[in-house]
Formats: structure tokens, sequence, C-alpha cells
């Protein structure tokens, strides 16, 4: 599956919506796969892989979302305040955040009702946190 996917240019675009007989290409599969046709310089790059995860999880009818899904999508960072303030559920489990103070902007998120960090290994929680 790796391979016929790795030999579809339209991988390479951030916006691709591939489906393989209706069904979705999970966000490590395209990784893998850019990174099998030697496309490694976007799955690198944690902006991109950003772009992405936001485009293939998130937007599917363009309006503005109530629940995104960037689980396991290999980022160190984000930027919460980029997000519409209609963002009730943000899914994170299983990135490379080290720091709470990696999730910038989470206290701005006036409607946020789910935060899913598990498996994410943070080490250090910020002082704003701590008893």
């Amino acid at each position: 599956r790796l391979k016929f996917l790795s030999l579809l240019s339209c991988i390479q675009n951030i916006h691709c919506n591939l489906k393989v007989l209706d069904t979705p290409i999970s966000i490590q599969e395209r990784f893998n796969a850019l990174r099998l046709c030697g496309s490694s310089k976007l799955v690198d790059s944690e902006r991109n892989r950003l772009q992405i995860a936001i485009y293939q999880n998130s937007f599917p009818s363009r309006q503005q979302p109530r629940e995104i899904d960037l689980s396991g999508a290999g980022i160190h960072s984000i930027h919460v305040n980029q997000f519409p303030d209609s963002l009730e559920v943000l899914l994170l489990r299983n990135n490379d955040f080290k720091s709470f103070d990696n999730i910038i902007g989470i206290e701005n998120a006036k409607n946020l009702r789910v935060l899913d960090i598990r498996d994410c290994y943070i080490e250090q929680w910020s002082t704003e946190f701590e008893d």
C-alpha cells in the first residue's frame, strides 16, 4: 500500500484528500509514503506536517471546525491561536510535546471543552499549573 501511495504524484500536495476505496489514508501512512517517494523534506518540516494533518483531518466540509484531530502528527509545538473560536475539541494525542508550554495560546481557547494530550510524554509542566 505504501509503495502504491508513494507512486502517486498527488500525495506530495498538502491539500491531497485521496481515499482508496473510501478508506482514508492515515497521517502516518501519508508521511511514510512521502518518505518512500523521496519527498521527505515535506515530512521533515514540522510546519508542513502540521498543515497536512490539519487539512487531512479537520476541514473536510470547509466550515469552521469544532473538532481538530492532530493525533500522531509528530508535531513538537502548536499555536492554538491559529484555530477559530468555534474549536471545542483538540486532539493532540501521541505527539512530541515535551512541555505544556509548547501548546501556545491554549489559555485563549475560550470554547475548548476537550484537550487530549495523552501519550505526549510531557516532561515539564509550566509553573502556572503547579500547586
